[in-house]
């Protein structure tokens, strides 16, 4: 009897594996219902639509004209005030960061023939220079990209940020802009943009730093020099950034709170080596800072690692 209980209790046991089986096999896949918030509506074949969908089919990347990617309404309060889910790209955001600094304003493009021409000059004159590594998430074109200080007081404008998933540029009187002005608007990006991404990747500068390692954010005020030769001694010792003076503009005045001479720091080094790379020619760096070996040393080491970085000249 117990044998016969034993072995019914197996039968039932292989009954509910074999059924637990079978049900499994007849699982169904749940549909997925993510929308990716930085591509246009697939559906939608507006101009607008269509010019941020053959970008993105051309470069890999996303086009955006407008800061907020979804909007969602929540609910509606008894008062009769609606409630909603916003999500931006947050330029001020940073990885590990519990707050944000920063918030950015912005003037947004009106006109399909504004956008298409900020659009030609991204890939015409910056999307061709960049290889994959560099290529960002999303690119958010605007007029003007705006942030304003609460402690200050004042309102700095930037020709482009550089946030974790998208960069803003502002691209103002983009439609009348001459062929030099995008040549030289281009630079600049070049510059601001290359020098933030080595700002992210200091062991990468090991080389350029080496020379001048020790002297990075050192006061040299005790030297007794004046303003002529503090500059020569800078260009001398591998620096090309002018001696650093803070200013606080209050509208009607500038107080001047005071004025110093320093070294700059590794990120304003780099940012000036940028700068005098996408300003000039190596061969005009050479005849320009002949005197100083050390800066043509420097420049040629930046202008090699930014290659590395995935610049396509």
């Amino acid at each position: 009897m117990k044998r016969y209980k034993l072995n019914y209790l197996c039968f039932m046991l292989l009954v509910g594996v074999l059924a637990s089986c079978a049900s499994e096999d007849e699982l169904t896949a749940i549909e997925d219902k993510t929308t990716n918030h930085f591509a246009p509506d697939p559906d939608a074949m507006d101009e607008e639509s269509v010019l941020r969908r053959n970008f993105y089919d051309e470069e890999k990347c996303y086009l955006l004209f407008n800061d907020t990617l979804q909007s969602e309404k929540l609910s509606t309060s008894y008062a009769g005030n609606d409630a909603y889910f916003v999500e931006t790209v947050d330029l001020g955001y940073k990885i590990g960061a519990t707050s944000t600094y920063n918030q950015y304003q912005f003037q947004y493009m009106q006109s399909i023939e504004e956008k298409e021409a900020a659009a030609a000059f991204l890939q015409e004159y910056i999307m061709p220079h960049l290889g994959k590594s560099l290529r960002p998430f999303s690119w958010l074109l605007v007029n003007q990209v705006s942030s304003y200080d609460i402690y200050t007081y004042m309102t700095t404008q930037y020709k482009l940020v550089v946030g974790e998933r998208c960069i803003a540029i502002s691209l103002n009187g983009i439609l009348s802009m001459s062929d030099a002005a995008k040549e030289s608007l281009a630079k600049e990006i070049f510059a601001s943009y290359l020098g933030e991404k080595f700002a992210q990747q200091e062991s990468a500068l090991t080389s350029f730093y080496e020379p001048v390692a020790h002297l990075h954010d050192s006061y040299i005020g005790d030297l007794g020099l004046d303003n002529y030769n503090v500059m020569n001694w800078m260009n001398e010792n591998g620096f090309v950034s002018p001696i650093i003076t803070y200013k606080l503009d209050l509208g009607y005045y500038v107080l001047i709170l005071y004025s110093t001479s320093m070294c700059p720091s590794k990120n304003l080094d780099v940012s000036d080596y940028t700068n005098l790379i996408f300003t000039y020619t190596m061969d005009e760096i050479r005849a320009q800072y002949g005197a100083y070996p050390l800066i043509v040393e420097r420049a040629e080491i930046l202008n090699n690692l930014i290659v590395e970085l995935g610049y396509i000249p």
